[in-house]
């Protein structure tokens, strides 16, 4: 597996430490002995652990690098180059419940002038890489990573467009499969959740007209056309309906 998400994914986590952070040539070779497995005769110390498990994330070995990160943040919560290279390893992997444990550890952990910018940071990676689902076509699986998300973090208001967004895509699919009720219910959770988004509205009427519930069809169209009045979408719609 590739473990190297996208550019614009990453680009806001290595904004704030990328040209901070320097390798020494001594702790280089440490990490590439240790990496081969070479005895070592005393315990690492925590930034020696967090650049061997860098340099095991970069040489596709996630599950040691976590290993090493882990016990590295152990040592010293305040590692912030150890979230960083947790949440890619969860994001990479898929492992959206992880991806909400390392962000609320670094939550937890992270203090001081700069913790804002850091945590903003993580935030945005994982902004990133629900929009990157929703344009693959994984409305589930971004739905599941938006809520981690949320449970963490519930003042984003970015994460809070995407969950109505992951929503609405996730009623769409299961509309698709003919599951009508289950994706009425994503589609009024999407209303609940942004209440100005008239796609959710008409997506809602359409399927509730397939479902034979007629009126209350109407009733969301009425609903959307508060919103705008002039939507073309909404009114030929009513025109549609109030003709059955």
């Amino acid at each position: 597996m590739d473990y190297a998400l996208p550019m614009q994914t990453l680009s806001s986590l290595f904004a704030y430490h990328g040209a901070r952070r320097v390798r020494s040539v001594a702790l280089a070779t440490l990490c590439l002995f240790i990496g081969a497995g070479t005895a070592m005769p005393s315990p690492l110390a925590p930034e020696a652990l967090l650049e061997r498990g860098i340099a095991r994330f970069e040489a596709g070995q996630p599950g040691a690098a976590k290993r090493d990160l882990d016990a590295a943040l152990a040592a010293d919560p305040t590692l912030w180059d150890g979230y960083v290279t947790l949440l890619r390893i969860d994001l990479a992997q898929g492992d959206w419940p992880g991806a909400g444990r390392t962000l609320r550890r670094a939550l937890g952990a992270l203090t001081g002038p700069e913790t804002r910018r850091q945590i903003q940071a993580l935030i945005d990676a994982l902004v990133a890489r629900v929009q990157a689902l929703l344009r693959e076509h994984r409305p589930a699986e971004a739905l599941a990573l938006v809520r981690e998300a949320l449970s963490s973090v519930s003042e984003s208001k970015a994460l809070h467009k995407l969950y109505g967004e992951a929503l609405m895509a996730r009623g769409r699919e299961l509309l698709a499969e003919g599951k009508t009720s289950e994706a009425i219910e994503r589609f009024r959770e999407a209303i609940r959740r942004t209440p100005q988004e008239l796609a959710a509205y008409l997506d809602l009427a359409r399927a509730l007209f397939s479902n034979g519930r007629l009126s209350e069809a109407l009733r969301a169209l009425r609903d959307a056309l508060r919103i705008d009045p002039e939507n073309r979408d909404a009114r030929d719609m009513m025109k549609g309906l109030t003709r059955v």
